[in-house]
Formats: structure tokens, sequence, C-alpha cells
């Protein structure tokens, strides 16, 4: 098991975040906004990959995960019709990938508090020089 520090609570974040906790490694996530990301992001079309790292994530890919949609359609100037194709799909939205992701991520290991994320990265420093020191002292002794 590693002990992992994830840069970033948006979705890449908070995908990788949840996978690697999965896989049992201790995980901390920090992200610099403050608050609710709610509102982030664009419209997104759901795909089978998507699923595939959602479940990966711990998080269950189902019917609330978008809107179901068989077709598209397309429309005139006037508003008339001009054709359709049948495609199902089911597009999702950025907040909710973020909201199904975040549910399935533990509150307490996911830090926006500046002044806690600046605790932990001194005490991550201070690990780190350790590290290196020890790698200097048994090299030095190899």
């Amino acid at each position: 098991m590693a002990k992992i520090l994830v840069i970033g609570g948006s979705l890449g974040g908070l995908f990788i975040a949840n996978i690697l906790l999965r896989q049992e490694h201790d995980i901390t996530l920090l992200e610099k906004a403050t608050g609710s990301l709610d509102g982030r992001g664009a419209g997104i079309v759901t795909h089978d990959s998507l699923a595939q790292a959602l479940r990966a994530a711990g998080v269950t890919a189902d019917e609330t995960l978008g809107v179901a949609v068989t077709k598209r359609v397309t429309l005139g100037a006037d508003g008339q019709s001009l054709g359709e194709i049948e495609l199902p799909q089911a597009p999702t939205s950025w907040s909710r990938l973020s909201h199904m992701l975040k549910e399935s991520f533990p509150s307490q290991r996911y830090v926006q508090d500046k002044t806690r994320q600046l605790k932990l990265l001194v005490k991550i420093r201070s690990q780190f020089k350790s590290y290196v020191k020890m790698a200097a002292i048994m090299k030095l002794n190899c």
C-alpha cells in the first residue's frame, strides 16, 4: 500500500483517487477551489469506456447516470424536422459525474481547506527530506 497525494479534485483527480483507493492505497486529494465545483464543465455523452471507468472507481453506472435518448433530430431554421437518426445514448453533465465520484470518495480525504493543505504539504516535505537522507546514507554504506 502506497501513501499517495492527488493534486486536483476535479473529474480526473476524483477518478484516479477513487480507483487508487479501491486498490487499497492511502489517498489524500487536494483541491485548491473552495466550496462546490457545481456548474463547471459541460454536457458529456456517455460511452462504454466511461461506464467501465466509473465501475473501476467504485461508482455504479446505471440509468441515473444520464438521460436516455433514442435518436437525434435535425431541425431546419423554420423549426421543421429535416431528418432523424436512431442513436441511443445517455447524455449526462460534468456536475453529475463530479457528484457521483465525490460521493464515493471519503470526505475526510478530500481536502479543500488551505490551512489543512499547507500542513499536509509541510509534513510530506519533511518526510521526503528524511527519505532522501536515508537513501543517501544507504548509498554511502553500499
